[in-house]
């Protein structure tokens, strides 16, 4: 019974916390580091939604929800594909971050991970929007940015997320207010 508890506080574990934000964690642990927070280049992904705060007050709040999370289970694949690792739910944003390839993996640099995610995401909510009715049709902007930035566990000592900071999230993020809708904005730094 206690394996039993243990795998499935595992498995809601996993569902919180994001896959490079575990693995970093375990890392950091086994080489006795109190504080993971530090300065790495990576590429930056933020999408949100067009219009979707005025849909949702014509729906209810199940129908909100149940539709948010249908669409999250699209848009996470392209994500997980490429080798990202999603930071952040922020309403019906996503915010992700593509890590630089281990030194000798021969992995695929971040900024073409993060693009192809990108087209891909929106390749997937054109497939997506056919399921749904016309006026519950979904449309994205997805802005693609690459630089250094703060990561590390962020928070009052009662509740921290691993999680990405500085001026390069926040161009990523005025890169995708920026984005034709339906569209991906690139940065010239990716």
């Amino acid at each position: 019974l206690a394996e039993e508890r243990l795998r499935a506080e595992k498995a809601r574990i996993r569902e919180l916390i994001a896959d490079d934000a575990m693995a970093q964690v375990v890392r950091d642990v086994r080489l006795g580091r109190t504080s993971p927070a530090r300065a790495e280049r990576m590429t930056l992904l933020f999408s949100d939604l067009k219009g979707f705060s005025t849909m949702c007050g014509r729906m209810t709040a199940p129908e909100v929800v149940d539709l948010l999370n249908a669409y999250f289970d699209t848009m996470i694949p392209p994500i997980r594909e490429n080798g990202g690792d999603v930071d952040k739910f922020i309403g019906d944003a996503i915010m992700a971050r593509f890590r630089e390839p281990e030194e000798g993996t021969g992995g695929d640099p971040s900024p073409l991970r993060a693009v192809r995610a990108a087209l891909a995401m929106q390749e997937a909510l054109v497939r997506f929007d056919r399921t749904r009715p016309e006026n519950r049709q979904l449309h994205m902007r997805i802005g693609v940015n690459t630089g250094e930035v703060v990561i590390g566990a962020i928070g009052a000592s009662s509740r921290r997320d691993f999680t990405t900071i500085g001026d390069n999230v926040n161009r990523a993020q005025r890169l995708e207010s920026n984005a034709r809708v339906d569209g991906v904005l690139i940065s010239e730094f990716t």
